[in-house]
């Protein structure tokens, strides 16, 4: 029990960390910052943190929680596009097929990211055993 209480735990450490970089960028966007260069990397670099933090937290399953989280991230920037869009906002791709498309864009992206993390996450994780 105490495993998976762990495994909840380090999970939902980089959940709450990408609903906090989906809510900045919604925030960002009503500002008028979307679509900037350093808002980009910031959120891909904020991405990252949350996938490494999750990894090395995790005390077993390690790069399978942590590459969840392109599934997370994927969700919820198309369900934030999709809400956005039905808003009226200015969205990048919006309509009926907005949600499918922004989720297999973002997915397809932050493979490569997390797949970093994830084995930066592991190797740190490692080294401090």
């Amino acid at each position: 029990m105490i495993q998976i209480n762990s495994l909840k735990n380090a999970w939902l450490t980089g959940a709450i960390i990408i609903v906090l970089i989906v809510a900045g960028d919604i925030l960002s966007r009503k500002l008028g910052f979307g679509g900037a260069d350093w808002m980009l990397y910031f959120v891909w670099g904020a991405f990252m943190l949350a996938v490494f933090a999750t990894t090395f937290i995790s005390p077993s399953h390690k790069l399978i929680l942590g590459m969840s989280h392109t599934i997370t991230i994927s969700l919820l920037f198309a369900l934030s596009n999709w809400i956005q869009s039905r808003m009226g906002m200015a969205v990048d791709l919006g309509g009926d097929n907005g949600f499918g498309v922004v989720f297999a864009l973002i997915y397809v992206t932050s493979f490569i990211p997390a797949l970093i993390a994830s084995v930066m996450g592991l190797i740190f994780s490692k080294r401090s055993r």
